[in-house]
């Protein structure tokens, strides 16, 4: 994806939602890219910048982004989903991503403190029960200044499921960034630390 690399990723149909490769994961790589959010700087940009991925599922948009110029990637996701843990482990060996489990709320293995200048995740807000720990675990990785990243498809008319993410995120001490409508039928959201 970036400079012209290509990139291949293995992903598991079935009954886990984490082993598939989901548009919001695409469409970020894109974004990251292309650079077509432009936020302090250009949110676009990540050369240099050390990046972390919450629910990374296949590991499509953390290795795209070690690709494009990243210092330090890592990738989290809740290796209690079956068949996640050996897919994203397989999809990332080589690249310079690190893999680690992470069950939003709960810690994890996942590097701790506020030491990320970015946190993104794409295609994760299917369980509104799980928003205040989505929210929250970005808050306690993401540094000063630093930026979480949403990207989310509209399935079906749920736009409201970004604007009511937003409204959580902001209620848990994030400041609002913005909102971009992708030519994908889906929004970024972002905020700032």
């Amino acid at each position: 994806m970036g400079g012209g690399v290509g990139l291949q990723v293995m992903e598991r149909f079935g009954d886990c939602l984490g082993a598939h490769v989901w548009d919001s994961s695409v469409m970020m790589s894109r974004l990251f890219r292309f650079g077509s959010v432009g936020v302090g700087g250009g949110l676009g940009d990540v050369r240099g910048k050390d990046v972390l991925e919450l629910g990374g599922g296949v590991g499509l948009t953390a290795v795209a982004v070690k690709g494009m110029g990243a210092r330090r990637v890592e990738v989290t996701e809740d290796f209690g989903k079956k068949g996640v843990e050996e897919i994203l482990i397989y999809n990332c060996q080589g690249t310079g991503v690190t893999v680690k489990h992470c069950r939003w709320g709960e810690g994890g293995e996942g590097e701790g403190g506020a030491c990320w200048d970015l946190v993104i995740a794409a295609d994760v807000l299917y369980d509104r029960g799980a928003w205040e720990n989505l929210a929250s675990e970005a808050l306690r990785k993401c540094k000063a200044g630093g930026t979480f990243l949403v990207g989310q498809k509209d399935r079906g008319g749920q736009r409201d499921v970004v604007e009511g993410f937003a409204q959580t995120a902001v209620g848990m001490g994030w400041t609002w960034g913005g909102r971009k409508r992708g030519g994908w039928e889906g929004d970024f959201v972002w905020f700032v630390k």
